[in-house]
């Protein structure tokens, strides 16, 4: 007899803002479980909210008696953790939107932010005692783009696929509409932090069909992420290149990138 276990795992943190205010946080969780038992070609199944009890089991392995044919039986001896999109967990989630709607209340005091912030991630896991452990996680599509609307003056939107390029392009339209100074168009030097050096670790991956890269220097910790649509030049990177990365400051092991260059040598 194979025991067999398909769980899948909802993750969600739900922010409500209100006038660029982040005044409640909901988070939840659900599980699914699905208890498989094959013996004699046959298979027995049951399911339950959570994880599973030693309840399910017994239903599952009394569900023999169905005689539901399972001429193929379980995999075995298979090992795979596959992921898609960047790793992020509630109070990273949490850090980065307190960040952008302080941003907004200070360079915009203008700009009224009321709405909901959802960050989901759900994993899919399939493991048995004949040695089958795969696992599933997604974070990528979870947020797609962001969006600045002037709220009096309803026709200057900008839009960005992270917070950073969303802002540059609002302070651009800003620039654009004379309503802030073409000099004011890039983030303040106060929220811009710089460093150069030469890169350890280079790592991609492919969201919303957007390649994102994520780079991080000999002295240092964080990953810098910045996407190839920020950064055509991002794409030729190498490991021991010298690089210059102009980033948006903050706390984490990820931190959000405007620019990345290679470093000229010097004279």
């Amino acid at each position: 007899m194979v025991k067999e276990l398909y769980q899948t795992v909802l993750r969600e943190t739900s922010l409500n803002v209100t006038n660029g205010e982040i005044d409640s946080v909901r988070k939840k969780s659900i599980t699914k479980s699905g208890c498989r038992v094959y013996d004699g070609g046959f298979l027995g199944v049951a399911g339950t909210l959570g994880e599973p009890t030693a309840e399910s089991w017994t239903q599952a392995e009394a569900n023999l008696a169905r005689k539901i044919p399972c001429p193929w039986g379980p995999k075995t001896d298979a090992r795979r953790t596959c992921r898609r999109g960047a790793a992020m967990d509630a109070d990273r989630f949490l850090h980065l939107c307190e960040e952008l709607t302080e941003t907004l209340r200070r360079e915009f005091p203008q700009f009224i932010f009321s709405n909901k912030i959802n960050w989901t991630e759900e994993m899919q896991r399939l493991r048995n005692d004949a040695g089958l452990d795969f696992t599933w996680q997604d974070a990528a599509g979870l947020v797609k783009m962001y969006a600045m609307v002037n709220v009096s003056q309803y026709q200057i939107v900008a839009t960005g696929g992270s917070v950073a390029e969303c802002e540059s392009n609002y302070r651009q339209m800003l620039a654009r509409y004379n309503l802030i100074d073409p000099a004011d168009t890039e983030p303040s030097a106060s929220d811009q932090g710089e460093v150069t050096g030469v890169i350890a670790d280079l790592r991609s991956a492919v969201m919303d069909g957007n390649t994102w890269y994520y780079l991080q220097l000999s002295d240092g910790t964080v990953y810098y992420t910045i996407s190839a649509a920020e950064a055509p030049e991002a794409v030729i990177l190498n490991v021991g290149d010298t690089v210059t990365v102009k980033y948006a400051e903050g706390e984490g092991s990820i931190l959000q990138a405007y620019s990345v260059a290679k470093a000229v040598p010097a004279a």
